[in-house]
Formats: structure tokens, C-alpha cells, sequence
């Protein structure tokens, strides 16, 4: 669901350095108009399923496979917009290039404490 979500929307739907991680985890789906314009109704209600917060309550692979979402995909989202395709895949650059920044500030003191301990 999550790896769906990013796919759709170009950044994850929770923060994932966030020490309220769990909270926003159980607080359940995220709706971020924002970043859902632009994602159909099936597509949402199959991220939604995909989502949920106790394993036993999602879908199984097969089901996913069978959600009505699946038929519609390669006709409305797969060829949707350029103008979509390109915010979806700014808005993983930026994402991406932050978790980059968050990894070399975590070395960098990984490094730091490493050096105090010598």
C-alpha cells in the first residue's frame, strides 16, 4: 500500500523521520488533497484497502489483482498527463534528495561519535 501510495502520488504517506511515526501509522490512511488530485477514486479506495492497519484486514495479492482499480489503470492513470507524471516525479526528487540529506547528517554524527570514542 505504501509502495502504491508513493507510486501514485510522488512522496510517502507518512514521515518516516518523524518520532510520531506510530501515531500518525495509527491514526490511519492520510489524506493529503494536495497530493491526491489527481488520483482516481478506485486507485484511492484500493491504497485505502491496502493500508489498513491490522494485516488481517487487507487485501490478499489476488485481490488487489482483482480490484477494479487494476482494468482502469493501463486506460486513466497510466496514461494520464504529462503535467501529473511530472509532479509526481518532483515531488519524489525532493523526497529523495531529503532522506539523501537526512543519511549523510546521520554519518556525519555517526562519524562525530566514533571520533569521540578514540
Amino acid at each position: 500500500g505504501v509502495i502504491l501510495y508513493m507510486l501514485l502520488c510522488g512522496e510517502p504517506p507518512f514521515d518516516f523521520g518523524s518520532p510520531l511515526l506510530v501515531k500518525e501509522i495509527q491514526h490511519g490512511f492520510p489524506d493529503k488533497p494536495e497530493v491526491w488530485n489527481g488520483v482516481s477514486s478506485d486507485a484511492k479506495d484500493l491504497v485505502s484497502a491496502m493500508m489498513q492497519l491490522d494485516p488481517a484486514a487487507r487485501p490478499s495479492a489476488a485481490s488487489c489483482r482483482a480490484h477494479s482499480w487494476f482494468p482502469l489503470a493501463t486506460e486513466r492513470e497510466l496514461s494520464c498527463s504529462t503535467e501529473a507524471l511530472s509532479s509526481t516525479q518532483q515531488r519524489l526528487k525532493v523526497w529523495n534528495a531529503g532522506q539523501r540529506l537526512r543519511n549523510t547528517i546521520y554519518s556525519v554524527k555517526t562519524l562525530d561519535v566514533l571520533a569521540r570514542r578514540q
